[in-house]
């Protein structure tokens, strides 16, 4: 299930006061650390919680696109002081829904929350009425939600029970499977044993009554709550306030009391309401899942059944309508009640039903195509003949498009049995013809606006025959082709959008496989006497021709490499290469940043740089900044298990982002290569911010400090014997490449040493620390180990006087101005990170 595409950051409040913060921010997320307690003053906010469990989960980038909206907060209601006393981390997301003012009071612990009721004994009151506000919204949110659920399971039972009786009914030989249904035929020998009834036909009362008393089961979800003191925390709210602020003025013991009393009393019903939509999200999938086993897929089959043995199936066709009905209805409340989107799409139900009905059913066919099985005669018409329908789109000469056909024919056919050089020659001609034709459809549907299924196919994941993918896969992509992939505001591009944007001069075209960019490569045409200066401004302004750079170059060479195996690349997405479910092994955009922000918590530095930063009108000549460039990623369609950092900076210029490239699909562990492609980048960066200095020793440097280290490891008196082996075995495993060897330490570094198992030799943790300085949260975590404590004080006193040379420097400049925010900027990264 997905939800809204916002990545926002939670605000920090560094002094207690006041925070102006605009419409659709976060003020802060579920598993950030707590430090402050926060009161809306003006506005409106809304509190969303999710399903994560691990606090690793919980980052800004993923937390609030898979949380579920459950109220609308209040103003002057106090949130954090429950979250202080019992885990550290904020419980709930709050995001506002319009410009608003928040006050926050710094406190990190207990220590300090108790200093603040000290210091202001109103606080009493206030945080104990905000926790009765909090639980008596929490409490009727869990209300509304565990009914929601408690039909949807009633739903589920109910269906599964009427298939067993319908089968009994109509004595048809098919045998309904699967847990539901495993369930579900208990529960009809209990409702024989109470000698109820199923009906014989369709009946929406039925469907929707509660039977968990038959059935002896319960659709209550809540953590043993105690409702009289959910009661007595409602009736507070009901106190005159002078009375219930008298009253918690009175006592500190009283007053801290009721506040841990409240706070647990409140996370005790938002472990509940997690518990109610882990049903509700549970009872959604049991009903319908794309290509797995569940409800629907079980009664078309029971339909089909039927249908074949010349048995009347319209109530089982009128009941697989009325589950999809309920299927949207809880669709359209998850959205409009919890503003979250499940991943089920009316339209897809819609579309389902109608194919049912008129080809999987009716005509006494098996449906189970339509469910992933590997059946190939249900595909949708759509995808039929699919080869010749795109390359007829691509308007290619026919004697070319036959020629190919003619090979794809071949090797869908006999690609087990070619010899080496026969399959060579035919997978060269196919790919050269492949990428032709690819360079056609994409400009005909970039000019025309085309989103259709097979063609979003075959641009965005390399589709282009059924006969080459079992069709579970291929329904699979068909689901997976009516969304889009690559999200607003994001830096993930799948290929289709990405050459999209290259076309269109949204994009600089990437640099060739001898590091030549476009218009270096003009450059060398020039030499060679192909172009002259005549030519250049349409060259620079060729759509064409930046379209053709990018498919030779990043697409063409990234795909194999991408693949991992150079001896059995083919272009085209097919079995062979897929090694798991398609919808399991896909590379989103939500997963790679999931990722490189679970890097960043680490490694905060990566992906900045050192660059001069001028203001003719402040008199800034040359300021040293820290510069972000977050990378641009592209996903290639293929199968693989590589990545690909394929240039650090676009063009000349050391502010812009480099780009990566990952496989579509992969069965590799994502979070493993974005950090092999992090290592290679911060390599690569380095070398070419430091251009032949990259391994002068006597400018200290990433690559020149570890290019030493591994140049002379051997006498180096500070590594043991059995350390030295060790990198000598390093040494042999990556062919002695230092880029190579650097990244496989820099992995260590992130998985390992972050969280204090050390895995690394004394030399190369200093070099690691020194250049990939771990985050604040993770050198305050280490500070005490013997072996880090060293590095991080003099890290710490060296910064340290760093922000008090910049601080001095820039209020000079502020007084002539506004501070430039390069230079905010710049100050937070050595101040804060």
């Amino acid at each position: 299930m997905k939800m809204k595409s916002v990545i926002i950051m939670g605000i920090i409040f560094n002094q207690t006061g006041i925070m102006s913060v605009k419409e659709n921010q976060t003020i802060f997320h579920e598993g950030q650390d707590v430090n402050s307690v926060n009161v809306l003053l003006k506005g409106k906010a809304e509190a969303y919680i999710s399903l994560f469990e691990n606090s690793e989960e919980k980052s800004e980038n993923n937390i609030l696109k898979q949380s579920y909206r459950i109220f609308e907060l209040g103003q002057n209601t106090f949130i954090g002081a429950s979250d202080i006393l019992l885990s550290g981390k904020y419980s709930l997301t709050c995001h506002t829904v319009e410009d608003s003012n928040v006050y926050g009071i710094v406190a990190k612990n207990q220590e300090q929350l108790k200093a603040i009721l000290a210091s202001n004994k109103d606080y009493g009151a206030f945080f104990t009425a905000s926790l009765s506000a909090l639980i008596t919204q929490s409490y009727t949110a869990f209300n509304k939600i565990q009914e929601f659920a408690a039909q949807l399971g009633a739903l589920c039972d109910n269906l599964s029970v009427f298939l067993w009786a319908h089968k009994a009914h109509k004595n048809f030989t098919y045998l309904p499977s699967g847990r539901c249904f495993s369930e579900g035929f208990e529960n009809y020998q209990k409702i024989l044993e109470n000698e109820a009834t199923v009906p014989d036909e369709f009946s929406s009362l039925f469907f929707e009554q509660d039977n968990s008393s038959v059935f002896e089961t319960s659709y209550s979800y809540s953590s043993n709550l105690n409702t009289s003191k959910i009661k007595y925390y409602k009736s507070i709210l009901n106190i005159p306030s002078d009375i219930c602020k008298s009253y918690f003025t009175s006592d500190d013991y009283v007053t801290e009391y009721h506040i841990k009393d409240a706070s647990e009393c409140l996370y005790d019903i938002l472990n509940s309401i997690k518990n109610a939509f882990r049903a509700a999200d549970s009872y959604m999938s049991d009903l319908f899942t794309a290509g797995e086993d569940c409800i629907l897929a079980e009664y078309s089959e029971a339909a089909a059944e039927l249908a074949r043995s010349g048995g009347n199936n319209s109530t089982l066709l009128r009941i697989i309508g009325y589950a999809m009905e309920r299927i949207k209805k809880a669709i359209e409340r998850y959205k409009s009640d919890y503003l979250y989107t499940p991943d089920i799409e009316p339209k897809q139900l819609d579309e389902l039903y109608a194919w049912i009905e008129s080809q999987g059913i009716s005509k006494s066919q098996p449906v189970s195509a339509a469910w992933g099985d590997n059946s190939g005669e249900m595909l949708p018409e759509e995808l039929r003949d699919s080869a010749r329908k795109i390359v007829e789109y691509s308007e290619i000469p026919w004697k070319q498009a036959e020629l190919f056909l003619e090979d794809l024919k071949l090797y869908g056919r006999h690609k087990s049995h070619l010899q080496d050089s026969e399959s060579r020659n035919l997978v060269s001609s196919i790919t050269s013809n492949f990428f032709l034709i690819y360079e056609n459809v994409l400009k005909k549907a970039v000019e025309q606006k085309d989103n259709s299924r097979l063609i979003n196919m075959f641009l965005t994941y390399a589709y282009m025959d059924e006969r080459l993918l079992n069709p579970k896969h291929t329904l699979e992509l068909y689901r997976l082709a009516g969304r889009n992939l690559t999200k607003a505001q994001s830096s993930v591009y799948d290929i289709k959008t990405w050459l999209t944007m290259v076309y269109e001069m949204e994009k600089e075209p990437s640099i060739n496989e001898f590091g030549q960019d476009y218009y270096g490569v003009f450059r060398e045409m020039k030499k060679r006497g192909e172009l002259t200066d005549k030519d250049k401004a349409a060259y620079d302004n060729g759509k064409d021709n930046r379209l053709k750079h990018e498919i030779n170059n990043l697409f063409r060479i990234n795909q194999k490499v991408c693949h991992g195996q150079i001896n059995s690349y083919f272009p085209i997405l097919s079995d062979e290469m897929v090694a798991r479910e398609l919808s399991k092994a896909i590379v989103t955009p939500e997963l790679v940043e999931q990722d490189i922000v679970k890097v960043l918590e680490i490694d905060f530095s990566a992906f900045h740089r050192e660059v001069s930063f001028r203001n003719a009108e402040k008199d800034i000549e040359k300021e040293f900044i820290q510069k972000f460039a977050k990378p641009d990623i592209i996903l290639m369609p293929t199968f693989g298990s590589r990545q690909v950092m394929w240039q650090e900076l676009t063009g000349r210029d050391r502010s812009t982002s480099a780009r990566f490239v990952l496989p579509l699909f992969t069965s590799e562990n994502l979070f493993d290569l974005i950090i092999k492609l992090i290592g290679n980048f911060r390599w690569e960066l380095c070398r070419t911010m430091m251009g032949a200095s990259w391994n002068d020793v006597s400018e200290s440097s990433l690559t020149s400090d570890y290019t030493d280290f591994i140049q002379f490891y051997k006498k180096n008196k500070e590594l043991s014997e059995e350390a030295k082996e060790k990198i000598t075995t390093q040494i042999q495993k990556y062919r002695n490449s230092t880029r190579e060897i650097f990244t496989s330490d820099y992995e260590t570094w992130i998985k390992y040493e972050s969280k204090g198992i050390l895995r690394l030799n004394k030399i190369a943790r200093s070099v690691l620390f020194k250049h990939c300085t771990f985050s604040r949260k993770i050198r305050e975590s280490l500070e005490k180990q013997p072996v880090f404590s060293d590095m991080i004080n003099q890290f710490k006193n060296q910064r340290t006087k760093l922000v008090k040379s910049l601080e001095s420097k820039y209020n000079r400049y502020a007084k002539l101005g506004p501070l430039d925010s390069e230079l905010e900027e710049n100050l937070i990264f050595y101040r804060d990170l």
